[in-house]
């Protein structure tokens, strides 16, 4: 007959090896999650800052765009040469 000391040894053999894989499975996906959070954290800024400068290259068309002599209005500082729009998240100096 057999011993059921090496019954027992195996199911821990089996218990401690599962237990490994799935910590190397938890921190796997550990580790994609807080990629896919650093990756949206990333686009958001991009959005951000691409509106923000789209912002004020609109500004400037605008502004642009009433003024009769526009090297005259640069040299003069005429107001509205300059200025800054603020954004919650951004902002756009020009």
């Amino acid at each position: 007959m057999r011993s059921t000391r090496y019954q027992n040894g195996s199911a821990l053999l089996i218990v401690i090896v599962s237990l490994i894989v799935l910590a190397i499975l938890g921190s796997g996906m550990l580790t994609v999650a807080y990629g896919v959070r650093h990756k949206a954290i990333r686009l958001k800024n991009e959005t951000v800052s691409m509106l923000a400068a789209e912002a004020g290259y609109e500004q400037a068309v605008f502004w642009m765009s009433q003024q009769p002599d526009m090297l005259s209005a640069l040299q003069d500082a005429v107001p509205g040469t300059t200025g800054a729009i603020n954004f919650p998240d951004g902002d756009c100096t020009y």
